[in-house]
């Protein structure tokens, strides 16, 4: 098969599949909101026979605490896409990464089908183990990834819980090892990282 046919064989069979796993697309994102939290499956072709699949998970609340520290609330408003597709939005926990192989287009269909609706459940299964987003926070800790700052996750959650006292101590003491987390914006000649964000916004609402 030359490569414009392996790709429409294989969006053709994802899209047709999306509705059943309650899925909805963007960029060759699939993503959906399940109970108190954001799944995004990536796919991609990656070879002549085999095809990737990575799946990401991350509490939902997570973005919009994000936006009202960085001052871009109005994001809540765009659609939900953007939390898989926007630049400034909290990276997602890895939860899986899996391969599908093939041999021909029946096999190629069959299989992308599968492997969607397979990932999706793989997602929705692991956060159903844990009792609270507290719970996956916690998790998360102990299992950590390289691009998934667990850190900054438990800081938001406690900025929307109102314990802005322990999210700027967790935040300074990041800093003061080092850490300043994966953003920043510029402030004057300078970049301001999340954690220094997280640090003045908790300082602001302490004198509120």
């Amino acid at each position: 098969m030359k490569t414009k046919d392996r790709e429409k064989i294989f969006n053709t069979a994802l899209k047709s599949v999306r509705k059943e796993a309650g899925l909805q697309t963007k960029m060759g994102y699939y993503f959906k909101k399940y109970k108190e939290y954001f799944i995004v499956v990536q796919p991609g072709l990656n070879g002549l026979h085999t095809a990737e699949y990575k799946t990401f998970c991350k509490p939902y609340f997570v973005d919009d605490v994000f936006w009202t520290v960085f001052g871009t609330e109005e994001n809540r408003q765009e659609p939900m896409s953007l939390r898989a597709t926007g630049a400034y939005t909290i990276r997602p926990y890895r939860v899986q990464t899996t391969e599908i192989r093939y041999e021909d287009p029946e096999t190629l269909e069959r299989e992308a089908k599968r492997a969607l609706i397979e990932q999706t459940q793989h997602a929705e299964a692991l956060v159903d183990r844990f009792s609270s987003v507290d719970a996956w926070i916690q998790y998360t800790k102990e299992h950590p990834l390289p691009v998934y700052d667990a850190a900054l996750v438990e800081m938001l959650r406690l900025v929307q819980l109102g314990n802005c006292a322990r999210a700027k101590a967790i935040a300074q003491t990041e800093l003061a090892a080092g850490r300043t987390g994966s953003f920043g914006t510029f402030v004057g000649d300078r970049t301001k990282s999340i954690y220094e964000s997280i640090v003045d916004y908790c300082r602001q609402r302490e004198r509120e």
